[in-house]
């Protein structure tokens, strides 16, 4: 029996899920046997825990969706995602199109929604309601801590990502009377991070941004960074990769 529909994880590709961009250079080097791509470590472990919890994975990229697909079939991993869209299909982001396909109500947006991804700029949901986890040290932690943070996040919202993103920032901005008058008497346009310890991970970062989407990230890369998986590519078939249009960016 399937679980209880709890949301939609939306995943960057590269240096998210992995480094692939050795797959730009697939048959066309005279040392194929030597081409490696890298897969974030404990990857299968944390999607199989993460659907058990009730989650939908997505994958969207800026590379081509031959580019992804041929990424997570190499990892052997496509199976654990619905949909994996590309450069032409859909725009980063894009929490308004993905909604409507899935049929979540606007209402249910921050409470069932996540976008994972390694750049600031390109991978946040275009919606001010809708969590985004900042990684930039995706392949150096393991995906497990992906699994600790939306148990926390579920957990302090009862279910809800977005109000157990509240409660957690709330919890950490309640330091003492003169940190509260402090941060009042700023303009209403700042924003100021707090931090909070997730138990066996290190600590995180929560911003609350006015008009834009909440970020929660790890403070810091790992003191001791998990070993990505390393997959040899196999010999390259007839069509080779135009590393032109698909390699991601």
């Amino acid at each position: 029996m399937n679980p209880p529909f709890s949301g939609v994880i939306v995943w960057d590709l590269d240096g998210t899920l992995g480094v692939f961009d050795q797959l730009a250079l697939w048959n066309r080097s005279p040392a194929q046997s030597l081409l490696m791509i890298q897969a974030r470590p404990d990857l299968e472990a944390a999607l199989n825990e993460l659907t058990s919890l009730g989650f939908i994975h997505r994958v969207l990229t800026m590379a081509t969706s031959r580019y992804a697909e041929m990424a997570l079939a190499t990892l052997q991993l496509r199976h654990h995602f619905i949909a994996v869209e590309g450069y032409g299909q859909r725009g980063k982001g894009d929490v308004v199109g993905i909604a409507e396909e899935m049929e979540i109500p606007a209402q249910r947006w921050g409470a069932s929604m996540l976008f994972i991804g390694d750049h600031p700029m390109m991978d946040p949901p275009r919606d001010p309601r809708v969590l985004f986890h900042y990684e930039p040290w995706a392949i150096e932690r393991s995906a497990l801590a992906v699994v600790a943070m939306v148990r926390e996040l579920l957990d302090r919202g009862d279910g809800d990502l977005a109000r157990g993103f509240t409660r957690w920032h709330e919890a950490t901005a309640r330091r003492s009377w003169w940190d509260r008058l402090r941060f009042r008497r700023r303009s209403s346009n700042h924003f100021e991070p707090t931090e909070r310890e997730l138990a066996d991970h290190g600590w995180m970062v929560l911003v609350n941004r006015k008009e834009e989407c909440p970020v929660i990230a790890f403070r810091e890369r790992p003191i001791i960074p998990a070993n990505p998986v390393m997959i040899p590519l196999p010999l390259p078939e007839a069509n080779p990769i135009d590393s032109n249009s698909d390699i991601d960016e």
